[in-house]
C-alpha cells in the first residue's frame, strides 16, 4: 500500500500563521503537528514571548535565554540550571519585542525560584541598607548580580543577531525610598541591536535616561511610533527633542504627563516630522501655550488627533494653519482656547469621526455650530450632552448628511470624571427634549445605521414612534429611554421597527 505524504510549503504555512500571530494557542497547536510545522511556528511564538505568557510564568522564558550564556558566566554568578536541556532553536534570534522592565522582573522571579534572591531587610533591626517594606533587592545584590546578568542577556541578543523592532524602556514605579534601582546602572548593552526599532516607549518615572536617549539618537533612525511619558527636566526634554528630530519618518506620537514649565518646548520637534506624522495623542498634559497644536496644524498627513485630560493655558503667537487632513478627532475633559477648537474642526474639514466628551458647550458655544457648518463628510459622532445643550445637535443632523452613527452620552455615565459645569452660564429657556426629538426625526441622514440616546432624556412613546417612522431602512441599532404605561406598547413598537 502506497502512502502519500503531503508537504506544506513553508512560505505558505508562514503566510497562514501570520494571520494568527496574536493568537499563541493556535500557533502552539500548529507547532505540535510535525517538525516542519514546528520550525515555522516557533519563530512566531518567540517574537513576543513575554506578551504570550502569564507574568507568573515569564521567568521560564528568561531561564531559556540564560541557557545561551557561557558556562563560565553561569558559574561566576551561581546560576543553577539543573535538569535543563540544550535549546532546540536559537530563540534569541527570534525576539522582536523587548520590554526591559518585564525582562528585569522575570529575572528577579527566576532568582527567587533558585533561592538566591537577597531583598532589602523589612525590619529596621537587621537592616544593612535603607529599610524597604516592599522587599526590593538590596543594592549590592542589584549591582553585583542582577544588573550584570541583565546586561549580559542584552549583549547576548546582539551577538545572536536579534533584531529588536519594539523597545519599551519604561522605569518601574517606586513607592519607597530604598533606591533599589541605581540610576547609573539601568542599561548597559550595545545600542546597535536597537538600530532597527520601529516602536519606542519610555515612561521616565523619576529617571531621565539622558545618556540612553543620546545613544538612540545616533543609532535609531527608523522609529515609526514613539510614546513619551513623564519627562523629568529641561535637559531630558531636550534629549527627547533630539531623538524626534533624528527620525526619518515618525508616524505616531503619544505624549503623556507633560506638566512642567518646559513642556511646550516639545513643539519645536514637530517641524522635522511635518510630512510623516499621521497620529498624535496627548494624555494628562499641561501646556502653557498652544504652540504644539499650532505646529501640528502644519502636518499635511495628520489623520488622527486625540486629546484627553489636557490643558492649554495661553494662545501662542503662531498662526494655526488648519487641520485640513484630519479624519479622527477625540477630545475629553480638556481646556483649550475656542479658536484652537475651531481650527481643528474648521473649513475645509475631512473629519469622518468626532468624539466630544466632558466638554462644556456653554463655555465653547461655537463648537457644535461649527461642526454642522463644516464637517459635511462626518460619519461617526460621539458626544456628551445635557438637556440644556441637547438642541444644539439639530444643525449637525440637518447638515451632516453622511452621518452613519450617533451616540449621545450624558455626564452621569462618566463616573469618576468632573464635568465642567458653569452653572452661571446655563439658560433657563432651552428646548424641550421631546421637541428636539421631533426636529431630529425630520432631519435623519439616509445612511444612518446607529443612534443612541442617553438615559437622562425620558421621551414619550409618541416621539419614539415618530423617530422610528422617519428613520431610514439602514437603521440597525437604536437605544432610547421612554416613559410608558404599558410595556406591550414598547414591544409592539419594536416589532414594527424590526419588521420594516
Amino acid at each position: 500500500m502506497k502512502i502519500t505524504t503531503i508537504t506544506f510549503i513553508p512560505e505558505l504555512l508562514q503566510k497562514i500563521l501570520s494571520y494568527h500571530k496574536e493568537n499563541p494557542k493556535i500557533i502552539f497547536k500548529c507547532a505540535l503537528v510535525s517538525k516542519s510545522w514546528c520550525d515555522t511556528a516557533i519563530p512566531f511564538l518567540w517574537k513576543k514571548p513575554f506578551r504570550f505568557c502569564y507574568s507568573t510564568f515569564q521567568y521560564k522564558i528568561v531561564k531559556v535565554y540564560i541557557q545561551f550564556l557561557s558556562e563560565e558566566f553561569l558559574n561566576e554568578y551561581d546560576l543553577n540550571l539543573e535538569n535543563s536541556r540544550p535549546p532546540s532553536y536559537n530563540y534569541l534570534s527570534f525576539l522582536q519585542e523587548l520590554v526591559y522592565l518585564t525582562l528585569y522582573e522575570s529575572l528577579i522571579n527566576l532568582l527567587k525560584k533558585q533561592r538566591s534572591y537577597k531583598p532589602l531587610p523589612n525590619t529596621e533591626k537587621d537592616q544593612d541598607d535603607q529599610f524597604c517594606p516592599s522587599f526590593h533587592p538590596s543594592r549590592p545584590f542589584m549591582i553585583k548580580k542582577v544588573l550584570p546578568i541583565m546586561n549580559e542577556l542584552c549583549n547576548l541578543f546582539v551577538r545572536n543577531g536579534t533584531k529588536i523592532l519594539f523597545f519599551n524602556l519604561s522605569a518601574p514605579y517606586v513607592d519607597c525610598n530604598c533606591k533599589w534601582l541605581p540610576l547609573n546602572n539601568y542599561v548597559g548593552f550595545s545600542f546597535q541591536s536597537l538600530s532597527l526599532i520601529q516602536t519606542f516607549i519610555c515612561d521616565n518615572n523619576g529617571y531621565d535616561f539622558n545618556e540612553i536617549l543620546l545613544e538612540l539618537s545616533k543609532v535609531s533612525k527608523n522609529i515609526l511610533t514613539m510614546e513619551i511619558k513623564k519627562p523629568q527636566s529641561y535637559q531630558n526634554l531636550s534629549r527627547w527633542i533630539n531623538l524626534i528630530n533624528s527620525q526619518k519618518s515618525l508616524q505616531r506620537l503619544k505624549l503623556e504627563n507633560f506638566f512642567n514649565q518646559h513642556s511646550s518646548l516639545i513643539a519645536s520637534a514637530i517641524p522635522s516630522q511635518y510630512n510623516s506624522l499621521k497620529e498624535v495623542e496627548l494624555v494628562d498634559c499641561k501646556f502653557f501655550q498652544t504652540n504644539l497644536l499650532d505646529e501640528l496644524s502644519y502636518c499635511p498627513n495628520l489623520i488622527s488627533l486625540k486629546i484627553k485630560d489636557c490643558t492649554f493655558i495661553e494662545k501662542s503667537v503662531i498662526i494655526m494653519k488648519g487641520f485640513s487632513s484630519l479624519k479622527t478627532f477625540f477630545i475629553s475633559k480638556s481646556l483649550l482656547p475656542q479658536e484652537s477648537f475651531l481650527s481643528i474642526i474648521g473649513q475645509p474639514s475631512k473629519l469622518l469621526r468626532i468624539t466630544l466628551n466632558l466638554i462644556d458647550f456653554f463655555k465653547y458655544p461655537k463648537i457644535l455650530p461649527f461642526v454642522g457648518l463644516n464637517c459635511f463628510q462626518l460619519k461617526i459622532l460621539d458626544i456628551l450632552l445635557v438637556e440644556e445643550t441637547f438642541e444644539r445637535i439639530i444643525p449637525i443632523m440637518e447638515n451632516c448628511k453622511s452621518l452613519e452613527e450617533v451616540s449621545i452620552w450624558e455626564k452621569f455615565d462618566w463616573i469618576g470624571h468632573e464635568f465642567y459645569d458653569h452653572l452661571g452660564s446655563y439658560v433657563g429657556n432651552y428646548m424641550d427634549p421631546n421637541l428636539v426629538m421631533i426636529k431630529i426625526s425630520n432631519r435623519l441622514p439616509k445612511n444612518l445605521r446607529k443612534f443612541h440616546f442617553p438615559q437622562i432624556f425620558n421621551f414619550t412613546l409618541k416621539e419614539i414612534q415618530y423617530f422610528i417612522q422617519n428613520a431610514p431602512n439602514t437603521l440597525q441599532d437604536l437605544k432610547f429611554y421612554a416613559i410608558v404605561n404599558d410595556k406591550n406598547d414598547v414591544i409592539d413598537l419594536l416589532k414594527n421597527f424590526a419588521g420594516r
